[in-house]
Order: structure tokens, then C-alpha cells, then sequence
């Protein structure tokens, strides 16, 4: 079975794309900080007390960041987001009584990678034919839009158009930085990790620096022949800034929490990290009330 899902992952990915590679700052001594492990049901070992939550409360919200960017580089090949890193974890948010709000780097109209639409995923099917999530996503609010205090999280979310207008966007970066500092979750999966390129704290400090977390690896990118077509690697980039990366084999699920960082590695991955997301507001949630 396993052979099976790395053989769709595989076949899904296969695209291609071409630009310059970003010049990563040099790298940071990293800590001996330790990511926290998750068991196979998808949930760190503590358990949290049942939460009660309002929607209009807006320390329940949690901001969804989609990629606006459409074309992979110079090629006529179409890409986006990718549907189940978006669907998945907003099932597990709203199942729980979180709110979700889509914002994009351009606002307006985002778009799925035609590689990512499986609809025989329930879930996929259920979000995709949603009329007011297609609304929604033909009118995503732009950065100028957003207030960052009206948010418990970010989320981005992956797809290869990340990998052109996440990296280095001021803009993303300085809501992230304010949620981060907030004490809110900064949360990414499979290349939405992009958007930790070049985010910074309000000190100047790399959010990434010393930080456990991963992404889709250089390995994975080599696997779906797209390693020498990428803008840049993203691994490699990551901990080129010092972060500490943790890898899995290609297209198994690995979700990495470490404190308010929260990331996981690929489309396998994304179910499980709207879970660890879930138990980490939960948790924010607990301590407001005490």
C-alpha cells in the first residue's frame, strides 16, 4: 500500500518549472531544541480538556495563506496550490469550531494545481463543491486586507506556485512575524515552508534560526524530477538559514512541532498537521481561561 501512495504522490508532482535560485543568508548556529513527537494517530501524546468556543470570538480564527501564482516559470505547464494541503486542514479546523479565513499574496482568485484534483477524496470533494468555499476563493482578501491581531494562526498552504511568491514577500512575512509575536502558531506544509524564507522577527532574528521543522525535501523534488527546474531547493534553503530539518522517506507522513512552529513535509502529511494545529489552539485556548 505503501508503494501504491508513493507511486500517485510521485505521478501528481511530475511538472516542471525554471528561475533564478534566492541567495540564502549565511547560516545560524542552530539550537539543541527538540521538535515534539507524534504518534500514529496523527496526535502528540498529551491531551487537552475539551474546548468550548464561540466563531465570533476572534482569538478562534486562524488565517489560510494560498498561493496566487499559477504558471511553473517559463514553462505552459499550470500549477497552484495543492487541493488536500488546503482541504485537509481546513476540515480538521472547522470539525474542531475554528473559524478559516483565505487570504493570498495578490488577493482575489486563487487556483489548484490540476495535478492535485482528486476528488474521490471525500474530503477534497466536499470542500471543492462547497459553494460558499468557492466563493471564497475567488475572493481571497490581499495582505492590506488583514489584520494580524484578529489571528490565533497562519497557516500556509503548499502547492510548487508557492515556490515563486511566498519566498522573501514582505508583506506575508510582517503578518506572520506579528501572529508569531502575538504567541500564535506559524504552521506550513510540503512547499509552503517557502514563506519561512527571508521572515523575520521584529529583532531581526530569522524565524527559522534554530528552529526543528521540515518541508518537501530535496530528496522528494529529485524523486518527482523537478530538482534541476526549481527556483531554488527548499530543503536545502532552509537549513541554509539554520534551521534543523527533519526528513522522512519520500511521501511518508512527518509533521514537526516545535512550540508555535508547526510544518509538515508533503500532501501525506497535511491531515495530520491541521490535527497538531488543532491541539496546539486548543491548548491557547485552555491557558486564556485559566
Amino acid at each position: 500500500m505503501h508503494r501504491i501512495i508513493t507511486l500517485v504522490v510521485l505521478a501528481i508532482f511530475l511538472t516542471a518549472c525554471t528561475t533564478a535560485a534566492p541567495v540564502a543568508d549565511p547560516p545560524p548556529a542552530a539550537s539543541s531544541a527538540s521538535p515534539v513527537e507524534t504518534d500514529a494517530s496523527g496526535t502528540t501524546p498529551e491531551t487537552e480538556a475539551p474546548r468550548e468556543t464561540d466563531q465570533t470570538d476572534e482569538s478562534t480564527k486562524v488565517l489560510f495563506v494560498i498561493t496566487n501564482h499559477t504558471i511553473l516559470g517559463d514553462t505552459d505547464k499550470e500549477t497552484g496550490y495543492f487541493l488536500s494541503e488546503l482541504s485537509h486542514p481546513w476540515h480538521e479546523l472547522v470539525e474542531a469550531g475554528y473559524a478559516v479565513d483565505f487570504m493570498s499574496p495578490e488577493g482575489g482568485a486563487v487556483h489548484p494545481d490540476p495535478r492535485s484534483m482528486d476528488l474521490d477524496d471525500e474530503i477534497n470533494h466536499d470542500f471543492w463543491n462547497d459553494d460558499d468555499i468557492q466563493d471564497a476563493l475567488e475572493h481571497t482578501m490581499a495582505p492590506t486586507d488583514v489584520d494580524p491581531d484578529d489571528y490565533r494562526a497562519i497557516f500556509f498552504v503548499g502547492g510548487h506556485g508557492t515556490m515563486w511568491d511566498f519566498p522573501g514577500n514582505i508583506q506575508l512575512g510582517a503578518i506572520a512575524a506579528r501572529i508569531w509575536e502575538n504567541g500564535g502558531s506559524v504552521a506550513a506544509v510540503c512547499h509552503g515552508p517557502a514563506a519561512l524564507i527571508g521572515l523575520r522577527l521584529s529583532d531581526g532574528t530569522p524565524l527559522v534560526e534554530g528552529k526543528n521543522l521540515t518541508a518537501f525535501t530535496d530528496d522528494e523534488e529529485r524523486a518527482v524530477e523537478l530538482a534541476d527546474d526549481m527556483p531554488f531547493l527548499l530543503q536545502t534553503d532552509l537549513e541554509n538559514r539554520g534551521a534543523i530539518f527533519h526528513a522522512a522517506p519520500n511521501f511518508e507522513e512527518n509533521v514537526i512541532v516545535d512550540g508555535q512552529l508547526i510544518t509538515g513535509q508533503n500532501p501525506a502529511s497535511a491531515q495530520k498537521l491541521g490535527r497538531e494545529l488543532v491541539k496546539f489552539l486548543d491548548a491557547k485556548h485552555q491557558a486564556d481561561l485559566n
